[in-house]
């Protein structure tokens, strides 16, 4: 646009004659958009109340950006806009809400609540509603949390905004007793305070018994967030509300408990203790049919710990437990499984069996861990079923059980078993530890030499000798004649084309009995092959 244009409107936002006002207004009509940002600037600079009653008539229709505009000047034209709340007419009064709301004007707190003391306001429900946007916008902006909830707005200084909102809606306390919106601004109090703000004081202990009786049923009843956590924090005073035990205890709504669990303290202060422990009841824990499944997996760890710290007694805390390791989650059943230990062995038995045969393979993993602690019977034997589960968490969990049962000891105690449970000690063993053949391949070659002639033996007992050839017939090669020898006897037992040869190398061995085992090891070789024609 032209500098005249500019020049005209610095005169008329400069100009001392009062006419300037009525030129301006219409400019905010014209669908021009930089003539209407200079119409609205000349306004709020002039300071003129009626021009800018104008631009708040007109606020819904302008575009975004003019909006902005007016957000960051909210000063400016904060007398226009409470005269509009105030004693504007109904539509007046409508686009000053929606100002107030699209531009977080906290200033107008004052003004919104006077707006529902007035028994004219034809907008109460709206009003009511835009004191609760504000409220709720504040409330983010505090409780925002690793930028998962960003606040839509960024408010500068929000605590000194809470303080001053809490002393408004608090001063209004007397005037709302018993009127229709008197829920809506106590819910407001009590998301926003803390156990120690003045206004939540006054509204649970200082207030009219309307009033009072509003507050203890929204601690009650209300699931916003800062309601439900105002009831967590006062469990950390020394004197909570009444009505604060009755809402742990008694209520049963799934976004309360959830919000519960998911705040419970990971470490207790020494109040929070004593407080907690005063809970004997639990209207969600229920022995005749406790059914937890509205608890989230994620959550039912804090629900151990929530349970451990309360007065229930102690057979509905192993109840809950018991039904955490039946049916929980891996969270849950990991934070309950300590309780096996506080119940006695058959019932602990009834429980690992019921995981184990349970159509959950998380919760079979679990059963199975607990298999040899538990003392269930024949645990070695479900072990080692467990290998050859098709679960793959579940043949974790059971070679994480027979780990002990290695390489090492199969070494020590293969000569004492007969052959055939030497082979399932083998094929055991293959199943627990994957890299057992690879263990055996390093004692075949260990430098002490009875190890080698152990490990040679060995891997025949165990059925090893098929899958260890190369170094088998590497054992012919040995420098010590005893290697060689039981070499050739376990090579006598490998169905390999390879073999035959070798061992006839063997036949002009240094050793005389190297050469004869080798000649009884082709023998056999012979033997066989003559009887697979027949």
């Amino acid at each position: 646009m032209s500098d005249p244009l500019v020049i005209t409107f610095e005169i008329l936002a400069n100009s001392s004659n009062n006419h300037a006002v009525e030129v301006l207004i219409p400019a905010l009509d014209l669908d021009v958009p930089e003539i209407r940002e200079k119409a609205i600037k000349s306004l709020i600079s002039r300071k003129s109340t009626r021009g800018q009653v104008e631009i708040i008539r007109r606020f819904h229709s302008l575009p975004p950006d003019l909006q902005a505009s007016l957000k960051a000047d909210q000063r400016g034209i904060h007398t226009a806009l409470k005269q509009c709340l105030l004693h504007g007419d109904k539509d007046l009064q409508q686009c000053g809400l929606e100002m107030v709301r699209q531009t977080k004007n906290f200033d107008q707190m004052s003004s919104l609540l006077a707006m529902l003391d007035d028994d004219r306001n034809q907008l109460q429900d709206l009003t009511a509603q835009s004191i609760s946007h504000l409220v709720n916008t504040l409330y983010d902006q505090l409780n925002s949390r690793d930028g998962n909830s960003a606040p839509e707005v960024a408010l500068r200084n929000p605590a000194q905004i809470k303080d001053k909102v809490l002393s408004e809606m608090g001063s209004a306390l007397s005037k709302i007793s018993g009127k229709a919106y008197a829920t809506e601004v106590i819910q407001n109090i009590l998301a926003l305070g803390d156990p120690e703000s003045a206004s939540v004081k006054q509204a649970l202990w200082q207030a009219s018994p309307e009033c009072r009786e509003v507050a203890g049923s929204l601690l009650m009843t209300s699931q916003h967030p800062g309601v439900m956590q105002l009831v967590i924090d006062f469990m950390g005073t020394k004197y909570p509300h009444p009505t604060v035990f009755e809402a742990i205890s008694k209520r049963e709504d799934a976004e309360f408990i959830s919000h519960l669990l998911r705040t419970f303290p990971k470490r207790l202060s020494q109040t929070q203790k004593k407080n907690y422990r005063q809970l004997e009841q639990i209207n969600w824990i229920d022995a005749n049919q406790l059914n937890l499944d509205l608890i989230p997996p994620n959550l039912q760890d804090a629900l151990v710990a929530f349970t451990s710290s309360i007065g229930l007694a102690r057979e509905e805390k192993i109840m809950v437990q018991e039904w955490l390791l039946c049916h929980g989650g891996p969270e849950g059943r990991s934070a309950a499984t300590n309780v096996l230990g506080l119940i006695d062995e058959e019932s602990a038995q009834k429980i690992v069996i019921g995981g184990l045969n349970s159509d959950d393979p998380d919760q079979q993993a679990w059963a199975t861990h607990q298999l040899r602690s538990r003392g269930v019977p024949e645990a070695f034997s479900l072990l080692i079923n467990g290998l050859d589960s098709s679960s793959e968490s579940v043949q974790e969990a059971s070679r994480e059980e027979l780990q002990s049962f290695n390489l090492d000891q199969l070494l020590e105690t293969f000569e004492q078993l007969d052959a055939v449970t030497a082979l399932k000690a083998g094929d055991l063993l293959q199943k627990i530890d994957s890299d057992c053949i690879n263990k055996m391949r390093r004692e075949l070659s260990s430098p002490i030499r009875r190890k080698r002639i152990r490990a040679t033996r060995a891997t025949l007992a165990l059925g090893f000798h098929h899958q260890l050839v190369p170094s088998l017939l590497a054992m012919l090669e040995d420098s010590d004649s005893m290697v060689r020898r039981v070499g050739i006897e376990v090579l006598a037992h490998v169905d390999d084309q390879i073999v035959p040869s070798a061992l006839k190398n063997m036949l002009e061995d240094s050793s005389p009995r190297v050469q004869d085992t080798a000649n009884k090891a082709l023998l056999e070789f012979q033997q066989r092959a003559a009887r697979s024609l027949i």
